[in-house]
């Protein structure tokens, strides 16, 4: 078990930093696409979306003191 754990985490490491660059990647095109440099506005859609999505999983998993209760 401690073996395919490792080999899980081996193949999913790579995936945080790639899902950055993609991040940057999109800003990037967006100003090829408008000419105009919207970088932290890219940068702080995507960081709210990451805190209302943790925000959200944090109240569904601690409601009514149980897991992900209906």
């Amino acid at each position: 078990m401690l073996g395919l754990t490792s080999l899980v985490a081996v193949a999913y490491a790579p995936t945080i930093p790639l899902t950055w660059a993609i991040f940057a990647d999109v800003a990037d095109y967006s100003e090829w696409k408008t000419g105009r440099r919207f970088t932290g506005m890219v940068f702080a859609t995507i960081g709210f979306a990451l805190k209302a999505g943790l925000a959200w999983v944090r109240r569904r998993f601690f409601a009514h003191g149980r897991p992900f209760s209906l």
